[in-house]
């Protein structure tokens, strides 16, 4: 079944109210819900993790995607995956593919994060598993929007 995702331009031009509700903190009152930011380079790594720190989210970091998985194995409380595309040892197209296979795992919401913005690229997110798509640089209220979007269904 074909999917069509909105351009980022359709999420960027989301009203003030919209985003709004999206823009307190994720889980007030409860536990933080963790993401892991799969990314090889560590200024994005970094950048993205301070950015769900300040928003409330406990974020865990992983550099490619066999360091996914590990710390999906000894991780059991992940809510989300924000996936970079393009990494050595293991890219997140194939990362993804393998967590989507396993049962434990499949249902996480992985959301890449990637400069390749093609319609192609945000295609191949999809068919290899990834629910959403988002351009770097990622901006703040995008990606709040997203997270909540898919930890709040």
């Amino acid at each position: 079944m074909p999917l069509s995702l909105p351009s980022q331009e359709e999420i960027a031009s989301l009203k003030k109210n919209d985003l709004a509700s999206a823009q307190v903190t994720p889980n007030e009152g409860t536990k933080k819900s963790k993401i892991l930011v799969v990314e090889d380079n560590p200024v994005n790594s970094k950048l993205l993790c301070k950015l769900l720190e300040k928003v409330g989210y406990s974020p865990l970091a992983a550099i490619h995607g066999e360091d996914a998985i590990s710390i999906l194995n000894e991780q059991n409380d992940i809510e989300a995956i924000l996936m970079d595309c393009q990494m050595p040892v293991m890219d997140g197209y194939e990362a993804t593919r393998i967590i989507r296979n396993h049962n434990v795992y499949s249902k996480i919401p992985i959301i890449a994060v990637t400069a390749n913005v093609s319609t192609e690229d945000q295609q191949r997110c999809i068919d290899c598993g990834m629910d959403f798509y988002l351009a770097k640089p990622v901006r703040k209220e995008v990606l709040i929007e997203t997270l909540t979007r898919y930890l709040n269904t």
